[in-house]
């Protein structure tokens, strides 16, 4: 179920985590932006006709023979893996996501719109690489397209979901900086859980054109059974075969009035009463026991541990303590996502279905139970006898049911690893968000900081200046200015021609020392000194600001001029600042 899927999360992961590395070597190839784009459209083309070049040119003809119809969207192909790693290696090295971001003004529109427009263009490489063409004619390519277009649709729910969430998280930061800024975690997990509890199971059936199905002695057996499983659902649906080409049953959603159970039709056509009685049960028995929702709760485990795994290092790193390449975070964290669903989600699965097979026997025996079952192996193609990561073998399961039918403690006692492994997991998230609500916060930063400085008090030198400065930073935005002015005072002794410290302490003077007309003077002196140094809007910000405060007006005004232009050509713009902040800020200077 998780493997369809795959690919596009790991892309969108490898995306957020690539494109936070700033420091990178300078461009591979350096082409233009639209010729690297069309490349990876190209490369995946070629890609997916691999297997059968290979087959082809091979003198020891040591591949398969490639048959139409072989490929399908669920598999992860070599096609498919090599894509994703040419398509995140472009973007790492040629810089793709700096340089569509580089098109905007607003930092975090471009971060918004570059990410979406590189997931957009894997979305379609990934089809292209998936489905090769048979035949080098007009039905040949109208196949490829057809089966592309499946493929797409295939995946376009998680696309979706992931675009949707990444517009909604740009139009908070835009419209409640302040609010997103301080609850930033818990605003973000809620919107999260909001999104995959009420959002994704509208969005996954409407994408997929799955069709309810008519009233009949099918739909009442179905409805029967889940009523008197008190497991109601929005509706009951067919699962299109063009999507998922497999005959099985599902649910998909966990909150009354957000979920649905799908059924492909062919495996409907093939069921008796009872067993399609004892299939609903199984589904209904993911329902009754939280299934869903403890898999959701995995994922938002896997989710903490990244931000836990990167704040740790941006602590870290931002103290000088260690610091680990973003590219390594990046190759560790997709490790991490596939051992996760293969290791992770798949110990839960086995676990979460066999208490669902639990609940079908419970409520009719072995017999229909084990029939289904084996009808779902011979429809699929599946040897009963071959173990499966995710669900245990078709046998495996017939067998536990079995035992149960001797023993009927087993059934208890699997309940009740059940119930351990949920509260491993509940617990396991209450920790992490714990972990990392202590690990973001200011007052750890400075602690470890504080730490790492007074490791070396005795024999501070010119490379320790700027952890001084950092320290300044995070006193002065602990609203500690006292504190914050000597540690900015002590990282001038060490370099006092670094522009960023003489910046930093120009506009904390501004600040904190209204009536003291030297320090004022010397904040004028500092900008001064900073604005020669380096070129940058914030700087000539600072400086007309001190020299606003010095009743110098007229330098103010220029200086708020020079900072508009610096902003302008994108030279010194920090954090969510654009060129309409200095142009307000000159407009109120010289009260136009």
């Amino acid at each position: 179920m998780f493997l369809p899927f795959l690919p596009l999360i790991l892309a969108s992961a490898g995306l957020t985590l690539f494109s936070g590395e700033l420091e990178r070597t300078e461009p591979w190839l350096n082409l233009p932006l639209a010729v690297n784009l069309s490349l990876i459209i190209l490369f995946s083309f070629l890609l997916a006709q691999m297997p059968q070049w290979l087959r082809q040119f091979s003198k020891l003809k040591r591949f398969p023979e490639v048959r139409k119809g072989s490929y399908s969207s669920t598999k992860f192909s070599r096609p498919r893996t090599l894509i994703l790693i040419g398509w995140l290696a472009l973007v790492y090295g040629e810089h793709l996501d700096l340089r569509i971001g580089h098109l905007f003004n607003n930092i975090t529109e471009a971060e918004s719109v570059s990410f979406g427009v590189l997931l957009l263009l894997y979305w379609l490489a990934d089809a292209v690489a998936a489905i090769p063409v048979y035949q080098w004619n007009a039905h040949g390519l109208e196949e490829k397209i057809k089966k592309s277009v499946l493929h797409l649709r295939l995946q376009l729910p998680v696309l979706a979901l992931i675009i949707i969430q990444t517009v909604w998280f740009w139009i908070t930061s835009k419209f409640l900086l302040s609010f997103t800024s301080n609850w930033s975690l818990i605003f973000e997990l809620l919107c999260s859980l909001i999104l995959m509890v009420l959002v994704a199971p509208v969005v996954f059936v409407k994408s997929w054109g799955a069709k309810a199905i008519e009233n009949g002695n099918d739909f009442e057996e179905i409805r029967k059974e889940l009523e008197n499983s008190r497991t109601p659902v929005t509706a009951i649906l067919s699962w299109p075969d063009s999507i998922m080409p497999y005959s099985t049953a599902g649910v998909i959603g966990f909150v009354r009035g957000f979920r649905y159970l799908l059924i492909s039709p062919q495996l409907l056509k093939s069921l008796s009463a009872t067993e399609l009685r004892a299939v609903t049960a199984h589904e209904a028995g993911h329902l009754r026991k939280q299934h869903l929702l403890f898999y959701l709760l995995a994922f938002i485990c896997l989710l903490e541990l990244f931000a836990f795994a990167g704040s740790a290092n941006l602590l870290l790193t931002w103290t000088g303590v260690l610091e680990v390449s973003g590219m390594l975070m990046g190759v560790a964290s997709i490790l991490s996502i596939i051992l996760f669903i293969r290791f992770g989600i798949g110990f839960l699965s086995q676990n979460f279905e066999r208490q669902a097979d639990c609940h079908a026997f419970e409520r009719h025996g072995i017999s229909p139970i084990s029939t289904a079952l084996m009808k779902v192996s011979l429809l699929n193609g599946i040897n009963p006898e071959q173990d499966n990561w995710h669900h245990y073998g078709i046998q495996q399961r017939i067998d536990f049911l079995s035992i149960c039918l001797k023993k009927p403690e087993m059934l208890q006692k699997h309940h009740r690893r059940v119930f351990r492994i949920k509260l491993v997991c509940a617990v396991l998230l209450v920790g992490l968000l714990g972990a990392n609500y202590m690990l973001s916060s200011d007052t750890l930063k400075i602690k470890v900081l504080a730490w790492k400085l007074e490791q070396s008090a005795d024999n501070w030198q010119l490379k320790d200046a700027p952890m001084l400065t950092k320290m300044g930073d995070l006193l002065y935005f602990q609203d500690q200015k006292t504190e914050a002015e000597l540690w900015y005072r002590r990282a001038l002794e060490m370099n006092p021609e670094e522009p960023h410290t003489l910046n930093n302490l120009a506009w904390l003077l501004t600040e904190k020392h209204n009536n003291d007309k030297k320090r004022l003077r010397e904040s004028i002196e500092l900008a001064q000194k900073a604005s020669t140094l380096k070129q940058a809007a914030f700087i000539w910000d600072t400086l007309a600001e001190a020299y606003l405060i010095n009743g110098k007006y007229e330098a103010a005004a220029d200086a708020a001029r020079q900072a508009l232009k610096l902003a302008k050509a994108k030279m010194g713009l920090t954090g969510d600042t654009n060129p309409d902040y200095y142009r307000e800020k000159l407009e109120r200077i010289t009260g136009q």
